[in-house]
């Protein structure tokens, strides 16, 4: 396969998905956003380098903005948490070809076992190396691993480890609970959660700026665009109208060329008509 040349790609758009929403339940949000904030709270010090998101679409193929999947969580390591532009969706190009290496998703009632499948499939294709599809009633998880190139399902327990990111999932209890490396419970503390919601609301505030601003400049294109065809089609009556006037003129001397004639048949010398008979 050839390296893709980014910039004979089309500047075509890779949006948001309004139709996926974060969430089809408040248990389906509590998991959420208990996954996203103790992943980003063991990742605080490498935001950097590790992104943590929710159901942001992702885009893996450059070019083409009809493949897309919008996991509920996913890990990305090798891309910043923030950028000051923000981000409406992940295109994988344009965050240096970088694969979300693991992907949760929690079941939903609207879920089937094709769509299990079928997500498993997708997310094989396109390289994650952890899928987890978690169950909130009763508690089960389903682990796929990727080995020789393929999303393989393991079985596990209501504790199970990641190997990519050295934690431990506990779900031995009535709440999936999430423990670092170095053992010890994750529970994010009000502080940091104010920063994460302060961090978010900055984001959305300059992702609206970008709206605006690309708005105003479609408008003022817009008009330009107005203005030049109605220049362009002045300039073309204007023409039109030069064009019959010099038509007009054309035939004036064809007529006086032929009066000339018939005068000089009749024996007379049109030049030496006075001028104010010659008009």
């Amino acid at each position: 396969m050839r390296n893709i040349d980014l910039t004979e790609l089309p500047d075509i758009e890779y949006p948001a998905h309004p139709e996926e929403r974060l969430a089809e339940s408040q248990i389906h949000f509590d998991y959420i956003t208990l996954l996203v904030d103790n992943l980003r709270l063991l990742f605080r010090d490498r935001e950097h380098e590790v992104g943590i998101f929710a159901d942001l679409a992702w885009y893996p193929v450059a070019g083409d903005s009809r493949i897309w999947m919008a996991p509920d969580v996913m890990v990305c390591f090798g891309v910043p948490q923030y950028r000051p532009e923000g981000r409406e969706s992940y295109v994988q190009h344009r965050e240096n070809g970088v694969i979300p290496s693991i992907v949760f998703e929690i079941h939903s009632n609207s879920n089937t076992k094709k769509e299990i499948a079928e997500k498993r499939d997708w997310y094989e294709k396109y390289g994650v190396q952890e899928f987890y599809w978690l169950f909130t009633d009763p508690a089960e998880v389903r682990v796929f691993l990727r080995e020789e190139n393929e999303l393989k399902e393991q079985i596990v327990g209501t504790n199970w480890t990641s190997e990519i990111l050295g934690i431990r999932f506990d779900w031995s209890g009535d709440r999936l609970e999430i423990y670092g490396p170095n053992g010890e419970l994750l529970r994010p503390t009000r502080e940091y959660l104010a920063i994460q919601a302060e961090r978010l609301a900055q984001q959305q505030k300059q992702l609206q700026r970008e709206k605006n601003r690309a708005n105003r400049e479609a408008k003022a294109k817009l008009e330009a665009e107005k203005r030049a065809e109605t220049e362009a089609k002045a300039k073309l009556e204007a023409e039109s109208r030069a064009k019959q006037e010099e038509e007009k003129a054309k035939e004036l001397a064809q007529q006086n060329e032929r009066l000339r004639e018939m005068l000089k048949q009749l024996g007379i010398d049109p030049n030496k008509i006075p001028p104010n008979l010659d008009q």
